[in-house]
Formats: structure tokens, C-alpha cells, sequence
């Protein structure tokens, strides 16, 4: 039986585990046809083959095609290459991120790999992360590509930019961000926008954010539809005339 420099061995072996190349004989790892086997198999493991191979669009697609990712290990010719790129985006939509820094500038490229991957929008060029129709599809892919959008978009028109189906962790890390940057119009539309959503859930992520909106907003729709969210109020609150009436509204008081 051979050893780790007979290429129908290692053959056998990558066939099993792709990564199992790291252990071939340099000769071995520059035999295209055993490194086609293994990438198919782990594309990771790219990362073993031969510096001549990580250049060979056909072992390279063949990686990435398994895992987008491994396009780190391509060589920087085939990381320009739209059809490299475009393999690995198509399996990770982060993929992105180790392409030709151009492809962070193509809106095409960029739709791509939100669609597949909302969180991917972290690695567009700031001036894509302010394109409409690419955030529209981010955030569909994934909500919490909300934490990657450009902040002056979201002042511009935040309904738009803020998915109905946000998760809780979410909202709290964006508005974290918004808040360590100082960010108050942002901030305070977004929790008026959240408010809208779930109000409940909004009141006890915010007990004591009452700001001018959000009490216009329990005043005006929130606590006439559901007065029991009166009681998620700060005691400061519940002494607020206005919010008072609001909350007794209901029940014709």
C-alpha cells in the first residue's frame, strides 16, 4: 500500500476527507487531479494544494463551489475573476469579502451575495450600503443586516430600512451602535418605528425611554388599542395626565 507521496493513495484518502491533503507530499499536493478530489470534497483545503493549483480556475471553482469561502485561499488573479467570484458568492454570500476589492463596489456583485447572505452587506463599499433596492433585499435575506446599513439612510427614511420581522437582539445591538455614536434622531425614530411593530416589547427594552414621540405615539394609537401596556410604564409615567386618560380610553373612562 503507498504512502502519502503516492497519488492513488492520497486519492483515496481525500476522497473520505478533503483536508487529509495537508498530509501529501508537496509533489502530490500539485497533482491536479488528486486536489480536484479533494476540494470537492472540503473545499477548504485549498489551502494545501500547490501555489501553481490555488491559480488553476478549475480547482478554484471547484472549491469554492463547495465552499464559498475557501476563495481566501484563491490566488489574487482568480479572486479577480467574475467567475470565480460569482461560484463563491453564489454558495456564501460572505464570500465577498475575500474578492477583488472591486467586486465591494459592483452593485451586482453585491446583490448577489445579500440575496444569499443578508449579513454579507457589511462588506459592500459604504456607498451600497445606502442602495435601496440592495437593502431591501438584505434585509429580506436577513434582518439583521440592519446593524450594516449606513446610518444617514436610515435617518433619511427608517421605515423603509427597518425589517417587520427585526429580532430582539437585533434592535438592541443597533441601538447600541446609535447610541455609543450619538446618533439621537436615528435613535429615537427607531424606537418609535419599533414601537409600531411590537409595543410591548419595545416598552420593556426601553422602561425609561420616553421620549416626545414615543409618548405622542401611547398617547395618540398605542395604549387606546392595549391599556394593559400601561403598566410596563416607568412610575414617572404613570403620573403623566395625558398617558393616563390614554390608558383608560379604552374602557370609555
Amino acid at each position: 500500500m503507498g504512502g502519502w507521496d503516492d497519488p492513488s493513495f492520497v486519492a483515496e484518502r481525500v476522497q473520505r476527507d478533503g483536508m487529509e491533503l495537508q498530509f501529501a507530499s508537496e509533489e502530490v499536493k500539485g497533482a491536479k487531479e488528486v486536489v480536484l478530489q479533494a476540494v470537492a470534497r472540503h473545499g477548504s483545503s485549498l489551502y494545501y494544494a500547490a501555489a501553481a493549483l490555488k491559480d488553476d480556475e478549475d480547482v478554484v471553482l471547484a472549491a469554492v463551489g463547495q465552499n464559498g469561502l475557501s476563495l481566501c485561499y484563491a490566488s489574487a488573479r482568480l479572486k479577480a475573476q467574475k467567475a470565480v467570484v460569482d461560484a463563491a458568492i453564489a454558495n456564501d454570500g460572505r464570500a465577498i469579502y475575500h474578492a477583488d476589492k472591486s467586486f465591494h463596489r459592483d452593485p451586482l456583485a453585491v446583490l448577489a451575495a445579500v440575496a444569499n447572505r443578508g449579513d454579507a452587506l457589511q462588506y459592500a463599499h459604504w456607498t451600497l450600503r445606502q442602495h435601496y433596492k440592495i437593502l431591501a433585499v438584505a434585509l429580506k435575506t436577513d434582518p439583521r443586516a440592519l446593524l450594516f446599513v449606513h446610518p444617514d439612510l436610515l435617518v433619511l427614511n427608517p421605515e423603509n430600512m427597518v425589517a417587520q420581522n427585526l429580532e430582539k437582539e437585533v434592535l438592541q445591538e443597533l441601538v447600541r451602535k446609535l447610541w455609543q455614536s450619538g446618533n439621537a434622531a436615528v435613535l429615537e425614530k427607531l424606537i418609535v418605528i419599533a414601537a409600531k411593530w411590537n409595543a410591548k416589547e419595545t416598552l420593556q427594552m426601553f422602561p425609561a425611554t420616553i421620549i416626545p414621540s414615543l409618548r405622542k405615539m401611547l398617547v395618540e394609537e398605542i395604549l387606546p388599542e392595549d391599556n394593559s401596556l400601561f403598566e410596563l410604564l416607568p412610575a414617572v409615567c404613570k403620573k403623566d395626565p395625558g398617558l393616563v386618560k390614554a390608558a383608560n380610553r379604552v374602557y370609555g373612562e
